[in-house]
C-alpha cells in the first residue's frame, strides 16, 4: 500500500493536485486496506459520479479559483 503524505511535513492539498478545464481530477494521496484518502479538483460545472465503497465517506471541500 502507499502513503504520498510525509511524516513531519506540511500538507498543502490545493498544491498537490491540477486541475483541468471540462474534468474532475483525482489523486490517491493514502492507500490502505482500511480505507482511501483521495482529493478531487472539479471544474465549474463537473461533478463526482455516484460509486460505492466498502469504507465510510467524508468530504471536505473548498473554493479556489485556478491560477492559469
Amino acid at each position: 500500500m502507499s502513503n504520498l503524505l510525509e511524516p513531519s511535513r506540511i500538507f498543502l492539498a490545493a498544491e498537490s493536485i491540477e486541475y483541468a478545464d471540462h474534468s474532475v481530477v483525482s489523486k490517491t494521496i493514502v492507500k490502505k486496506q482500511t480505507g482511501n484518502i483521495s482529493l478531487f479538483a472539479f471544474d465549474t460545472g463537473e461533478r463526482l459520479a455516484e460509486h460505492s465503497s466498502p469504507h465510510g465517506g467524508w468530504c471536505k471541500y473548498s473554493t479556489a479559483k485556478s491560477k492559469s
